[in-house]
């Protein structure tokens, strides 16, 4: 009970068995807990799903499951914007890198070169790039010293930065020159970055400064800084926008180092692909590092106002045997809800263990009925897990679970073995009025069954739809 709790269902007359896996701590657990509960039943086949719902607060182990859960920060808050990861980094690769990806512009070309602060860091993008011959022209960007995103200011920052950034662009950018390529050096920060997408963005200023097809390519060292990866997807979502263009996310691994490339182009499909492969072979033959392509994506289509399909396709051209097998095989066998309720606004009647009991004793007397006889329910307590608690209470056909986090959230878990959506909403009004500063802010409702159910038995025995509609 310390990590969570788990309930079985069992119908015999069907030899189906089902499990509610719940857990509070220890998420890396659901898997290992699946695999066994299958093996203990002797289960060969199983179907199941996952729902995000309330936790416990005060558990020991919170700091792990911290550190595994949800989405990973692409941008730390409490770190230096200019930190540079160049420890044990082989600087030969990264020149080869830059050769290689710069080969294919055009002679003459013009390239911008987004570097870090002036006066702390070199910017080795822009020295590999002075030495090539294809490149006539490096326009090298400094990173503003001033800006800081998280300051009051920050807005008028980013505005000033941006207007020395044109101006710079078009002083240097003369006799109807364009940039053929930008890239952001590994010593680049974030608010350049975003300088950059902002300008780019402006449909006169791309068509002023950029060329017909350039290039992008931002590089980082052993650590894989996701908005690097973000903001070069920008330049494909927000500013080319439609194909031909391809955003490619390449990893060199090295002996000693990582490189993390990430590009884009507005080549053709079938040129794009062949430049890359030219390109990454360049690369590992030269320096001995393995590429890796770790993701591509392309544009969205070219819109056609007047486009008038060649065929219109119906569900008949489908071959829907597998969907209608699924649809025919599905028994639901009971009904679960899971609601989530949560203290609203500042009160100072706060929630705790007895409050939350009494409620639940309330509404299981004030919902009973001859189906559902919920009134002789006795509720068990368990409030030796963190801060909140766990209450169950059984009767004929049902069973609810109630958790209270220790703070503002109670989940509830409510299981019956008919289908009744009435009884669910009336227990849910019940709860709330003997608590009235909770407020229902979830509720899940699914059958329970086996055949891989995903339809209620209403909808299943629809007298007017015998047979499913296919979309």
């Amino acid at each position: 009970m310390k990590e969570g709790y788990v309930v079985s269902h069992f119908w015999p007359d069907n030899n189906y068995c089902g499990f509610d896996v719940y857990l509070w701590s220890s998420f890396s657990k659901q898997e290992i807990l699946k695999k066994t509960l299958l093996l203990a039943v002797g289960s060969k086949s199983s179907s199941s799903f996952r729902i995000v719902t309330s936790g416990m607060f005060g558990m020991e182990t919170w700091k792990d499951d911290f550190g595994e859960r949800g989405p990973r920060r692409t941008l730390l808050c409490n770190s230096p914007e200019n930190t540079v990861h160049e420890s044990g980094t082989n600087s030969d690769t990264m020149q080869i890198i830059v050769e290689e990806e710069m080969k294919a512009l055009e002679e003459s070309a013009t390239v911008l070169v987004v570097c870090g602060l002036k006066s702390s860091l070199s910017c080795s993008a822009l020295e590999t790039l002075e030495k090539m011959d294809n490149v006539e022209q490096v326009i090298d960007v400094w990173s503003c010293p001033d800006v800081n995103e998280f300051a009051k200011d920050s807005s008028m920052q980013l505005y000033v930065c941006e207007r020395n950034l044109l101006e710079l662009l078009n002083k240097r950018l003369v006799n109807n020159k364009k940039l053929d390529a930008i890239i952001f050096d590994s010593t680049s920060s974030y608010s350049m970055g975003q300088i950059l997408v902002r300008v780019f963005t402006n449909l006169k200023t791309r068509f002023d400064l950029l060329a017909k097809d350039p290039k992008i390519l931002a590089i980082s060292y052993n650590v894989k800084d996701e908005w690097r990866s973000i903001l070069v997807n920008r330049f494909r979502t927000d500013i080319f926008e439609i194909d031909p263009v391809f955003k490619v996310d390449v990893l060199f691994k090295g002996t000693d180092s990582n490189i993390y490339v990430q590009s884009v182009v507005t080549d053709e499909k079938n040129i794009a692909v062949k430049n890359l492969r030219h390109v990454l072979t360049a690369i590992e033959k030269r320096s001995g590092v393995h590429a890796n392509v770790e993701e591509i994506l392309g544009g969205g289509p070219i819109y056609e106002e007047e486009f008038t399909p060649t065929r219109v396709y119906t569900s008949d051209d489908y071959d829907q045997t597998s969907q209608f097998d699924q649809w025919s095989s599905q028994l639901p066998l009971g009904y679960q809800a899971i609601l989530q309720l949560e203290v609203q606004g500042a009160t100072k009647n706060h929630l705790n263990v007895n409050k939350v009991k009494v409620a639940l004793e309330q509404t299981l007397s004030l919902v009973s009925s001859i189906k559902h006889n919920s009134s002789t329910a006795q509720v068990k307590e368990i409030s030796n897990i963190g801060d909140g608690c766990l209450l169950i209470a059984l009767w004929s056909g049902c069973r609810v679970i109630v958790i209270w986090d220790g703070r503002k959230r109670v989940g509830i878990n409510l299981t019956t073995n008919e289908e009744n959506f009435e009884y669910t909403s009336k227990f849910q009004e019940a709860f709330i009025n003997q608590i009235p500063s909770l407020k229902a802010v979830l509720c899940d409702e699914h059958p329970r069954g086996y055949g891989k159910v995903v339809n209620f038995l209403k909808d299943i025995e629809d007298e007017e739809y015998p047979e499913p509609v296919w979309a």
